[in-house]
């Protein structure tokens, strides 16, 4: 029955089925295996994982269980075990070309890259069109310094078999790895057009473009990404950073006007706490205008009525709002500015804790939590609503700057460099964040920091790509970041 509904597209209900098998018997290899072909459709990697790796406890040499610890294990970070699984694999089968794509990777994981070379022509003489070898050899030949040959092997390989997304994405972090912009630009331009649903790309491009100064076309594009494409939270941060280092006006009123017309709500919302957070209320509100009626619209228009200086309707709304759902961070946003205007400032500390617990990866809530501290003459809860915030939210420059103006102000030099410094080990692409640092460094001569703000400085000018995200460890596939010539 789960392989019936695996086949027919029935993926929730395939993994509740072979869910209830394997509760019931958990020692067949076979509904392991099916189990992790099931979790593989649904994208669940980990799970996935897990059920290769029991399969394999279960038949010690069943291949495909081999395969799926090999491959996934690179994903999840078993690297021991993945690279045990392709030994495993090449013993019983020397010119399995899966296993020897595997074996390349740990070997440019060990930067063995020489090995990695071999094990790329080792699967190219078997299968001289096999695009995981043209890629690995591209790798490794970048990584031995051998930049021009990693290039022609890359172009060689679309001229005979065409351009795929695989071939675009290597080629576009053979430039990355040279600080090429202009040349990624061109290559990401097709990437978007190959992928037309990955919305990473459009970040990319519009991060790159930024940083070469065509801000028109970055701002168009993300624009066009908004409207035309579905909306992660993360997607919606990285967004967000990028306007706050970039743009901090991304739409002119005509744009904002067929924005608002054109997009959807998720992404309405997102401009709209942008305008929130820059202090534009006329803005915000166009991007909201006639968006569908909504607790999520209300907790927005709420923190509007704030900042047009109307406290008691962004109470009354915000109050509505959380009689139902005590814990929506936009409403308690909305409750704890508007108490802080009518100086309220136990409520206000109250609705911004909560604020900041429920979405600790947006800076208002601890933004908002430090003033109403500070309102009520309280130092040390400004001090540990700022140290919070910037433990999560350790890539955003404005909240960093905030924090360093108040330790500063507080006679915290030694601290407010610290936090620079943290900065830029968080975001070493974001220019203003050495920037920052370059500024503290210039005051505390003594610290003797500013040869090194400079030279990061420098180098963040033409380091082009989004910062990975805290936390988020680079791909240790075929198709990650480069580490910079």
């Amino acid at each position: 029955m789960a392989q019936s509904q695996l086949e027919s597209g029935q993926i929730a209900a395939a993994r509740r089925t072979i869910r209830d098998a394997v509760q019931d018997r958990d020692d067949i290899a076979e509904l392991q295996l099916l189990r992790g072909r099931i979790e593989l459709a649904a994208g669940s990697v980990r799970t996935a994982y897990e059920a290769y790796s029991n399969a394999l406890s279960l038949d010690s040499s069943n291949v495909e269980a081999l395969l799926g610890v090999a491959n996934l294990g690179l994903q999840v970070g078993r690297i021991e075990e993945s690279e045990d699984a392709a030994d495993r694999i090449l013993t019983l089968d020397p010119n399995n070309i899966s296993a020897l794509l595997i074996k390349g990777i740990h070997h440019t994981i060990k930067r063995k890259f020489e090995d990695a070379l071999k094990d790329a022509d080792a699967i190219i003489a078997i299968r001289p069109s096999d695009e995981g070898a043209v890629i690995l050899k591209a790798r490794a030949l970048a990584l031995l310094g051998r930049q021009d040959e990693a290039y022609a092997a890359v172009d060689t390989a679309v001229k005979a078999s065409g351009e795929t997304v695989g071939l675009a994405i290597t080629q576009l972090e053979l430039h990355r790895r040279r600080d090429e912009g202009p040349e990624m630009v061109a290559i990401l331009e097709r990437l978007r057009r190959l992928a037309p649903n990955e919305r990473k790309h459009d970040i990319d491009e519009a991060n790159t473009l930024y940083k070469l100064g065509d801000a028109p076309r970055a701002r168009a594009i993300l624009q066009g990404a908004l409207v035309a494409k579905p909306l992660s939270d993360g997607d919606a941060q990285a967004i967000g950073r990028l306007w706050n280092e970039y743009d901090p006006n991304p739409f002119d009123a005509p744009a904002l006007r067929q924005f608002a017309s054109k997009a959807g709500l998720a992404a309405r919302k997102v401009v709209a706490r942008f305008f929130i957070d820059h202090n534009q209320p006329d803005q915000a509100d166009a991007a909201l205008a006639g968006a569908p009626a909504g607790n999520d619209v209300a907790a927005l228009r709420a923190r509007i009525a704030v900042l047009r200086g109307n406290p008691a309707d962004a109470l009354a709304k915000a109050n509505a709002i959380l009689a139902g759902d005590a814990t929506h961070c936009d409403a308690l946003l909305a409750k704890a500015r508007a108490s802080l205007a009518v100086r309220r400032g136990d409520d206000a500390v109250l609705a911004a804790q909560t604020a900041a617990a429920n979405c600790p990866g947006d800076p208002a809530g601890y933004l908002t939590l430090a003033d109403a501290h500070a309102q009520r003459g309280d130092p040390s809860g400004v001090s540990l609503a700022f140290r919070d915030g910037f433990d999560n939210n350790l890539q955003d420059s404005l909240f960093a700057r905030r924090y360093v103006d108040w330790l500063l102000r507080n006679g915290q030099k030694s601290r407010a460099l610290a936090i620079a410094r943290r900065l830029t080990g968080a975001a070493p692409a974001l220019i203003s964040g050495w920037q920052l640092y370059g500024e503290l460094c210039a005051q505390q001569p003594e610290a003797r920091c500013s040869d090194d703000a400079k030279t990061g400085l420098d180098a963040a000018r033409h380091l082009y790509g989004v910062d990975l995200r805290t936390g988020e460890q680079g791909s240790a596939g075929l198709l990650g970041r480069l580490p910079r010539r």
